[in-house]
């Protein structure tokens, strides 16, 4: 919080936990704000009860547990971190595998980042291509897009005249393919609703990004 009171000015700003940033803001008054350690729990119990998971710790109560300590103290806080980590996790094939993955969990937001392109990239080539495209244009644009202009967006090309219903992408394809990154509402049929984009755009080169 920084504040004139010559001017009368008061001025709030709010940001992730970045050092450029920061290093702006070092004489002003900081409030860090974090998930509590119940809201956590709470999305990681959720993320737990769905899918492979839900079956992985089915009857096995001290694996749901030794997960949601796990995932929780790596997390420390943060919901994105958690995210990508029950997204890494979702991913295990059988229960010993799952038990094992949380002491390798990274600690930093980078290592995440960079573990979960490292999974994109192994995706089938369609897939990592198309994420990547989405990346592109969730990374740089003017402002947010809908989920619905995502999908126009990239049925459409060099030498397009028309769009062509075919070439329409699924919302949930597009939030899939991109490992945890990008989240889109299309689940819950809010085509018209912002996509949320965690992708670092110094992650993203000029080589895995399409010009548009």
């Amino acid at each position: 919080m920084w504040s004139s009171s010559g001017d009368n000015i008061h001025l709030l700003v709010t940001s992730r936990d970045l050092t450029m940033i920061g290093s702006l803001f070092e004489e002003d008054t900081r409030l860090d704000i974090r998930a509590t350690d119940e809201d956590i729990n709470a999305y990681i119990a959720i993320k737990l009860s769905r899918g492979r998971l839900s079956r992985h710790i089915r009857g096995r109560d001290d694996l749901h547990d030794a997960i949601l300590t796990g995932v929780a103290k790596k997390a420390k806080g943060i919901f994105l971190l958690a995210g990508l980590h029950m997204d890494l996790l979702a991913q295990t094939t059988n229960p010993k595998i799952l038990r094992e993955v949380p002491g390798k969990l990274p600690e930093m937001m980078t290592s995440a980042y960079d573990r979960t392109l490292a999974r994109v990239d192994n995706q089938g080539v369609y897939d990592r291509d198309l994420a990547y495209r989405v990346y592109s244009w969730v990374a740089f644009p003017k402002r947010p897009l809908t989920v619905l202009e995502l999908r126009y967006a990239l049925a459409v090309g060099p030498g397009t005249k028309a769009l062509e219903p075919d070439n329409l992408f699924d919302g949930d394809l597009l939030g899939s393919v991109c490992a945890g990154l990008v989240i889109t509402e299309s689940a819950f049929g809010q085509e018209k609703g912002p996509i949320m984009g965690f992708v670092r755009k110094r992650r993203l080169s000029a080589s895995s990004t399409h010009t548009r």
